[in-house]
């Protein structure tokens, strides 16, 4: 671009974009013109020929009489254009936007984005965020008349291009947000038996961020924290396909960079119906539902069954006189977290022997204990009558032989008559 020159004349520019600074035409029988930066000498034309100060400074083109300054990049400073000993200065301002801290930075921390020179005139200056965001937002502090911007508790979307528009021109400055898609701190509501998956996406891929250091992911509950796996790269999605009411907790991820952590925590809340007592209602009995959560009520959160005769003593509970469904809802404002079906089934009657349904049921283990009892009472008498035969069988035989040994006896004594 061609910048026309005046007496006093204030020149902006892009830092790093190349610029060209006009000076008076030149009559032919004029044969001196010079340009100074900082008042030493850059660049210089005399009898018809160029001379150079600056290898990278140049006339624009002196054989059409044009001894206009060409730089390949803006550089900040008073430029005099010397004719013949006529001079016209130029103020070349070169605008550019630095960020503190500076490289990439963590979701939730802040950012203050400033406009160079400081001591620039006054001037209407305009902040575009990258979402496209202007003018006053709640998150953004503008100070010293615009020049600078502080954007607190950083969120992915603040990451990409900012621009400052000041003088006609628009400055960009890239910022890196590094964080996680979702909240920081989430709820996430469940029924009993029902799949939940917790996740924990970057902004940005795991592979693409050398900067973490380490990873942990832990649950917290009943007041104990457990590691549940660690890792390199990021927090692995945890799918829970079945969840249990002792599932409930706050799940963490910790993810360490050098520059500091960056947490993200997930509170699982379970919910989950029962009766008591347990199983299907007994003819004209009455039987509590109960609807519990694994965690304290939320603010805001309401815990309440449909219909019925809620219970005065116990909170949650509904007290039931006949078989049917009933629904239990968790709400957190206006919004419905879970609903539970719960049916509650009626008890069939017995038909069958009442002594025999007895020894199947709470009876059973008595009649255990009477056949053993009985097997061990035969066993014993067994053992008895088998012992009492063989002492008969032990007598006989003594008697035997006693009876052959007087026989013996008689027969010698009756031949020694004879």
């Amino acid at each position: 671009v061609l910048l026309p020159v005046t007496a006093e004349q204030s020149v902006y520019s892009l830092e790093g974009d190349p610029v060209t600074l006009s000076c008076p035409d030149v009559l032919p029988s004029q044969s001196s013109v010079s340009w100074k930066y900082n008042g030493v000498e850059v660049l210089k034309y005399t009898n018809g020929k160029p001379w150079k100060v600056r290898q990278d400074n140049k006339f624009r083109g002196t054989e059409k009489g044009n001894f206009a300054l060409q730089m390949p990049e803006a550089k900040e400073g008073l430029y005099t254009c010397d004719v013949s000993g006529k001079e016209k200065s130029i103020r070349l301002h070169v605008l550019k936007v630095t960020g503190s801290p500076e490289g990439y930075l963590l979701q939730g921390e802040s950012l203050e984005l400033q406009l160079h020179p400081p001591n620039m005139a006054p001037t209407p200056i305009e902040w575009i965020g990258p979402q496209n965001e202007k003018g006053h937002q709640p998150r953004w502090n503008r100070m010293d008349n615009g020049q600078r911007l502080q954007i607190k508790n950083l969120q992915i979307q603040d990451d990409g291009i900012w621009k400052c528009s000041a003088h006609g021109l628009t400055i960009s400055y890239k910022v890196t947000v590094l964080g996680f898609v979702e909240d920081l701190d989430a709820e996430i509501f469940a029924a009993v038996d029902n799949t939940v998956t917790l996740s924990y996406k970057l902004s940005s891929p795991a592979e693409k961020n050398p900067n973490i250091m380490e990873v942990l992911l832990t649950k917290e509950a009943l007041g104990k924290s457990t590691s549940l796996s660690s890792a390199s790269d990021s927090c692995s999605p945890q799918t829970i396909p079945k969840v249990q009411f002792e599932d409930g907790g706050r799940y963490q991820c910790h993810l360490k960079f050098s520059r500091g952590w960056l947490n993200r925590t997930i509170h699982l809340i379970v919910m989950k119906a029962s009766a008591t007592p347990p199983g299907p209602l007994p003819k004209e009995g009455t039987a509590n539902l109960c609807c519990s959560i694994s965690a304290p009520l939320p603010p805001g959160a309401v815990l309440r069954w449909d219909a019925g005769n809620r219970s005065s003593t116990v909170p949650h509970c509904l007290t039931v006189q006949k078989a049917g469904q009933q629904t239990c809802r968790l709400t957190v404002g206006k919004e419905e977290k879970i609903v539970i079906n719960y049916t509650m089934e009626e008890a069939t009657e017995q038909t069958g022997f009442p002594l025999f349904g007895l020894a199947l049921g709470v009876g059973g283990p008595l009649v255990l204990l009477v056949l053993l009892s009985m097997c061990l009472f035969v066993y014993v008498a067994i053992k008895r009558k088998k012992r009492r035969m063989e002492r008969m069988a032990q007598a006989k035989q003594h008697l035997l032989a006693k009876r052959t040994c007087q026989c013996q006896r008689d027969k010698s004594n009756d031949y020694y008559h004879t």
